[in-house]
């Protein structure tokens, strides 16, 4: 399912943690000021993370679905979301 850009608001992000999604990826810089972050399903975060800390200025900007919905407020999170 397409979600036309969104923000990543609170909703936006329980939305995709209930369709089972569980990271959000951005190819561009943390500075940017208006990202743009593509959700995917892995199958285990953490070694996903694990094996991109192998790859040195390769790995996207990720963040974790959950840590987002415990810790980052809307207003802290910039950007949009595809699915």
């Amino acid at each position: 399912m397409l979600i036309p850009r969104a923000l990543v608001t609170r909703k936006v992000r329980w939305a995709l943690k209930d369709k089972g999604y569980n990271i959000l990826k951005s190819p561009l810089p943390l500075d940017n000021e208006d990202p743009t972050w593509y959700a995917e399903k892995v199958d285990d975060i953490w070694k996903y993370l694990d094996d991109l800390a192998g790859a040195p200025f390769q790995e996207p900007n990720v963040l974790v679905i959950d840590d987002a919905l415990q810790i980052i407020r809307d207003e802290d999170l910039r950007g949009s979301v595809w699915v």
